[in-house]
């Protein structure tokens, strides 16, 4: 897959004065597709399948998330490393002008669909102090956000999960 659209978000958490463990909660969105690509799709244990993807937009997922880390500082100096665990629920809009789905009782396109997920995640990051009540950080996390969808079929189930890593940054705000 590839990003689409800008990752944006907003966090509130610490680590408090000299503790090594902190945590925060993040409402934020990113989006992905599926770029263009021959692939393997297992459509059972015995049943595997090439399929091609022409083109970048086949199918595109908006995540909408709510999420919690637990972080461990790695030191309390200037420059505070930092790593943690992360969970959270997504809402995740699919979309496909190429992939059918039942409107009523109608089978047509496009695919377009709110599901609900869960959202595992792994942050790596640096957080620098500017000042008393100031600091930036550098972020890498590792995520993977895992929903099912039925295109409004009965007895359909389809899993789908996105791992993706993401570079983030921002400024932190004592108050």
């Amino acid at each position: 897959t590839a990003s689409t659209g800008l990752l944006w978000g907003f966090r509130i958490g610490g680590f408090g004065a000299g503790k090594l463990l902190g945590g925060d909660f993040e409402i934020s969105h990113y989006a992905q597709q599926i770029t263009a690509q021959k692939t393997m799709i297992t459509l059972n244990a015995a049943s595997t399948k090439s399929f091609s993807f022409y083109v970048d937009d086949y199918f595109k997922v908006n995540t909408y998330l709510m999420a919690g880390d637990l972080l461990l500082r790695l030191s309390s100096k200037t420059l505070q490393p930092y790593i943690g665990l992360g969970i959270g629920m997504t809402l995740n809009n699919t979309t496909s002008p190429y992939i059918y789905q039942f409107y009523g009782s109608t089978f047509r396109r496009p695919l377009d669909q709110l599901n609900l997920g869960l959202l595992f995640r792994i942050p790596i990051g640096i957080r620098v102090n500017l000042g008393d009540k100031t600091s930036a950080f550098l972020e890498y996390r590792s995520t993977g956000n895992t929903f099912t969808s039925t295109r409004n079929i009965k007895g359909e189930t389809d899993s789908i999960t996105l791992n993706t890593g993401q570079t983030i940054f921002g400024l932190g705000f004592g108050f």
